[in-house]
């Protein structure tokens, strides 16, 4: 038992409600959790595949713009003598 419980305690209270959000995100309830733990897993995947997908054309978008502009400061800073840091 750790010997400062309320910290411990707290901790444990925040985690809780962080994993209970994530799990509603999912769309999961207790007890569909516990009577189908298989498919859960399956859901759980199959969302977070879509999370990605749903994600990766803003990264992309993002991308477009971004690492050029990056590239250009990047060059820039070697060409002024930083040598390249970062």
């Amino acid at each position: 038992m750790p010997s400062r419980i309320g910290p411990t305690l707290a901790k444990i209270v925040v985690l809780s409600f962080v994993v209970g959000l994530a799990l509603h995100f999912f769309d999961i309830d207790p007890a569909r959790l516990l009577d189908n733990f298989g498919e859960t897993a399956l859901m759980v995947f199959e969302k977070g595949v879509q999370f990605i997908q749903w994600a990766a054309k803003y990264i992309l978008l993002g991308a477009v713009v971004v690492v050029p502009l990056w590239a250009i400061v990047w060059i820039v800073g070697y060409a002024r003598g930083k040598g390249g840091k970062g």
